[in-house]
């Protein structure tokens, strides 16, 4: 204990003693690690991307936080022989210091370190490292820790102690609602913190001095308007919404638009913005993507999307799509929709703040009449958006084909089918015939499972034969949504030219 006490206390001496970093990329300036990124950057530990970036809240692979790990250790690593894998000299170094141990993962090659990092592997090298040059914590000091980690019990057997020691140490923290998510990929921010502290802890720098960031335009705007704005400003700069529609997050969507030009959804709640969309609408970001930046663009900024959300002790599986990429950023959940078909262009873009997002516990809202009314809506709407921005006349409401759409999609739910033709051999044109629908041409787009209108839409229009219904030379569209059965919503859209 002595020497735990000797380092303690030599950590208090020179807190003072140590500037605020500056930050070093172009993307860290407003991100909440940018002062321990600043400080691996000083030290030559961390490097950013050609384009001056370091995409904090990308992941970072096993083999990339061995890097820093050791490199925030001091220690020298010989260089990759010709035809080996470029980690291979960092995962034996980290073998042989007792860092990583074998029965830790399925193999020590290329195809097991150039995946993502846990956070609770990343808990068992960051331990194993610490106490190379220090004493393990008492015991009354992890079990302190144990009492900060509400879901201890997710972390695997082998990786509980140094995750304890992690945290009793400081290395590492968890989230706001008390829970670590041992099983969530760690970010480039992240792996950055625990070694900057190791770093610190190596050349007796103290603590790092976490500074104000400068006051600066947000992240990103939906014409002129970021999260956290309060509704009087939403007001003030865009009039009055069309409507109001109820979200899956429970907020109301303040619905926006110039004859389906402009088309932006500003979500309020409790008088506070907490969710952003706009499709080919007002779209501005700090790192200069906009309506149009193409999906490599994006990537290039931040990384490849997510494949889950943790959301505390729930896990949502994201199916991988290249209609989208879903990130986490510091402002909140950012999802880039592209047209597959238009060089995959950034078409929509949406935020949600992680309170909102994270207090879904479902990949559905939860039903109800208002829901199923926003969603119809926004199907019409976005139908427009579409046909406007492709150069096509708008269509007009119809209300008895919107019955027929929805008489359509509660059939599909009900008797649990999926097809245009229902089970007692009807086709689209023979259902709205018998509603007393008269027309020249008419056709039919439907969807199920998708968790709201707007990816359906999106579905939609990266789909051939659906994308030549959205932009066909009709005049009319009814629209219906359903909730319930095996795929949990059902989507049906009606275009019809009346004869």
């Amino acid at each position: 204990m002595r020497k735990l006490g000797r380092l303690l206390l030599t950590l208090v001496l020179l807190v003072s003693l140590v500037a605020p970093v500056t930050f070093a990329f172009e993307d860290t300036d407003q991100h909440w690690g940018r002062d321990y990124i600043g400080t691996l950057a000083k030290y030559d530990i961390v490097d950013g991307y050609p384009d001056g970036s370091f995409k904090p809240d990308a992941r970072i692979t096993r083999s990339e936080f061995l890097v820093m790990t050791l490199k925030s250790l001091g220690e020298n690593v010989r260089a990759a022989s010709a035809g080996e894998y470029w980690g291979q000299p960092f995962i034996e170094r980290a073998r042989s210091l007792g860092l990583i141990q074998a029965s830790d993962f399925a193999s020590l090659t290329a195809s097991t370190f150039d995946r993502p990092i846990l956070r609770e592997e990343m808990a068992g090298i960051v331990s194993a490292a610490y106490l190379r040059s220090n004493e393990r914590p008492a015991a009354s000091t992890l079990d302190s820790a144990a009492d900060k980690i509400s879901d201890l019990d997710a972390v695997r057997d082998c990786y509980q102690e140094p995750t304890l020691v992690a945290y009793a140490v400081k290395l590492l923290s968890g989230y706001t609602d008390g829970s670590f998510r041992p099983a969530g990929s760690a970010t480039r921010a992240e792996s950055s913190v625990v070694t900057a502290k190791l770093l610190a802890d190596r050349l007796g720098l103290g603590d790092i001095v976490i500074s104000t960031p400068p006051v600066s335009s947000p992240t990103f705007k939906v014409a002129g308007i970021s999260i956290g704005d309060s509704l009087e400003k939403v007001t003030q700069t865009l009039g009055t919404p069309v409507r109001k529609d109820l979200s899956e997050y429970g907020f109301e969507w303040y619905v926006y638009h110039r004859s389906y030009k402009d088309y932006v959804m500003i979500g309020v709640s409790s008088g506070k913005v907490v969710g952003l969309f706009t499709h080919y609408g007002p779209f501005e970001s700090a790192v200069g993507l906009r309506m149009g930046s193409t999906r490599s663009e994006v990537q290039t900024k931040y990384g490849t999307g997510l494949t889950k959300i943790d959301k505390g002790t729930f896990t949502f599986l994201i199916q991988t799509s290249e209609e989208f990429d879903l990130y986490k950023l510091q402002p909140g959940y950012a999802t880039f929709y592209y047209d597959l078909e238009d060089s995959k262009k950034v078409i929509a873009f949406q935020l949600i703040a992680p309170v909102a997002e994270e207090s879904l516990k479902s990949l559905y809202g939860p039903a109800s009449a208002g829901l199923r009314t926003a969603y119809e809506k926004q199907t019409f709407d976005l139908a427009n958006v579409f046909r406007a921005a492709k150069g096509k006349s708008v269509v007009t409401y119809n209300s008895t084909a919107s019955k027929v759409a929805y008489n359509h999609s509660l059939d599909m739910l009900q008797r649990g089918f999926f097809d245009h033709v229902n089970p007692d051999g009807k086709s689209p044109f023979d259902r709205m015939k018998a509603s007393g629908l008269s027309f020249s041409a008419a056709s039919e787009n439907i969807a199920a499972g998708y968790i709201n209108a707007v990816t359906t839409h999106i579905g939609w229009v990266n789909s051939p034969g659906h994308r030549v219904n959205l932009l066909g030379n009709y005049t009319q569209l009814g629209t219906g949504v359903a909730f319930g059965g095996d795929y949990k919503q059902y989507f049906t859209q009606n275009f019809l030219t009346p004869r």
